[in-house]
This record gives C-alpha cells, sequence and structure tokens, in this order.
C-alpha cells in the first residue's frame, strides 16, 4: 500500500517544491476568502444596526444589491467591458470576484446577523 510520504518521496525535488508552493498559496488564498466572508458577514451586521434592519431584511438588501452588480456586469460585457471586484491584501494572495455571490448559503444566512446585534440595537418587532 502506498502512503502520502512514499507518494510524495517518488516526486522528483524540483516538481514537489512547485507543488509545495502551489499549494501553501491555495492555503492562504482560502484564507483570504475566510477574511473576506468574515468582513462581508460584519458589513451586513453593521448595515442591519445602522439602517434598524432585522436580519432577513439585511440579507435581503444584499441580494438585491448582488442581483444589481450581476446585471450591470451582464450589460457591461455586452459592450465589452469585463467587471471585476479585487481585494487586495498585503500578507496574503489578492481575491478578484468574477461574479458577486461568493456570500450566499451559511454565510449570509440572516441568523447570524441576528446574533451579531446587541439586544439593545435589535430592531423592534412588530406587534
Amino acid at each position: 500500500m502506498t502512503t502520502l510520504e512514499n507518494f510524495l518521496d517518488g516526486i522528483p525535488p524540483e516538481r514537489r517544491r512547485i507543488i509545495e508552493k502551489r499549494g501553501q498559496h491555495l492555503i492562504a488564498e482560502n484564507q483570504s476568502w475566510r477574511n473576506l466572508r468574515l468582513a462581508a458577514q460584519r458589513a451586513r451586521s453593521d448595515l442591519a444596526k445602522s439602517r434598524g434592519l432585522t436580519g432577513d431584511e439585511a440579507l435581503d438588501f444584499q441580494k438585491e444589491t448582488d442581483e444589481f452588480l450581476e446585471a450591470f456586469a451582464k450589460h457591461a460585457k455586452s459592450i465589452g467591458a469585463n467587471v471585476r471586484l479585487t481585494a487586495d491584501f498585503a500578507d496574503s494572495p489578492s481575491v478578484t470576484f468574477e461574479t458577486f455571490d461568493h456570500f450566499d448559503d451559511e454565510l449570509t444566512d440572516a441568523e447570524q446577523i441576528e446574533r451579531s446585534l446587541n439586544p439593545a440595537d435589535k430592531p423592534a418587532k412588530a406587534a
């Protein structure tokens, strides 16, 4: 049975360095995306607080913004332009959004926004 170490030992040293370098880059890029997702979650929470929105309302606002950006990118492409958003980090790889749906699913969960609001900051629920 071949173990990972045995497999890696069979790779020429130069190729192994290339693979390890690429692996380190992918790990750092993944951390960049994680940091951006955390920033997006905080931005949604700030939006909810500043506008007196519930988590669901802040999520709806974000989705509308995402839809606008997608439509804008589509129309820009029709005239030969590419719309991209790039986040440059000082100590990790830059990441580029080709689409604007990177913060969906669990990362835009309205419950996360609700939990991040202090009880005093939460909008009053309609009776």
